[in-house]
């Protein structure tokens, strides 16, 4: 699933010109195991009520989102180590040459990798300030 969005990325900012492609393509399949990581959390938050992340809205929470970026350097840093110049071109090698960006099957697959659980973030948050959750075990 990373290496399919590294793969995108890195074809359309390598398409585009830009001298950073595969650093460019990292940077999103970070923020994208981001996203996965902050979607899972919440779903645990709604069915059980444990904020395992601690992630808040809100202007009152500022302090206890500021703990989230580290992490969110973290998480930047090691996807650009682990994307090495040597596995960047291994993965760009397990798909064609002509690789064709704009087809239906990888804008929906991006769709679903990534705007299906920032959407549902979102709905999360407003979700959690007003309903119980689902599942009291912890409570």
């Amino acid at each position: 699933m990373y290496k399919f969005i590294f793969n995108f990325f890195y074809h359309a900012y390598k398409r585009k010109g830009e001298s950073t492609y595969r650093g460019s393509a990292a940077l999103v399949v970070g923020i994208t195991i981001f996203i996965h990581i902050v979607f899972i959390s919440c779903l645990l938050e709604i069915a059980t009520g444990i904020n395992v992340l601690k992630i808040k809205l809100g202007n009152e929470d500022i302090p206890s989102n500021i703990i989230s970026v580290p992490a969110i350097i973290i998480d930047i840093i090691a996807v650009l180590c682990f994307f090495s110049e040597k596995r960047a071109e291994k993965i760009v090698n397990q798909f064609p040459d002509n690789y064709k960006l704009a087809t239906f099957k990888n804008v929906a697959s991006l769709i679903i990798l990534i705007a299906i659980p920032l959407t549902c973030i979102y709905f999360t948050f407003n979700y959690v300030n007003t309903h119980e959750p689902i599942f009291k075990i912890f409570h």
